[in-house]
């Protein structure tokens, strides 16, 4: 799994020269559906310890994003409309809880598993 996320995101590393519109449209489509396989190999109970290994693959990713962003900013200033570009600061917001606040939210789904745990008279109640 690794290996195969770390080529695709390389591959939207590299930097593209003067793209035009449907261009970008599809960098930012790939983007986002590279962004949903990274996602699919979180937890499904939330961020925890088990989903570290998976940071540094979304930091590739939001840095490369922020690429495609600027391009469609670019873009955008000249008076072109880009599809999907509010769909990408979105998913560039979404995955900020793993490439920067992974200790966050893991410590907070951890408290609240606790929580429901103690009140619940169970160790963990969560639903799938």
């Amino acid at each position: 799994m690794a290996t195969f996320l770390e080529s695709q995101i390389g591959l939207l590393e590299q930097e593209s020269q003067s793209p035009r519109a449907p261009e970008v449209e599809d960098l930012i489509a790939f983007t986002l559906t590279a962004l949903e396989r990274l996602e699919s190999h979180l937890g499904r109970r939330g961020l925890s310890e088990r989903d570290r290994a998976l940071v540094p693959l979304f930091q590739r990713w939001l840095g490369a994003a922020g690429k495609v962003k600027e391009m469609a900013r670019s873009l955008r200033s000249t008076g072109e409309t880009i599809g999907g570009y509010d769909d990408l600061l979105r998913a560039m917001n979404r995955s900020k809880r793993v490439a920067e606040s992974l200790d966050y939210f893991a410590e907070l789904n951890n408290r609240l598993a606790s929580a429901e745990g103690a009140s619940s008279g169970h160790s963990h109640s969560h639903c799938h």
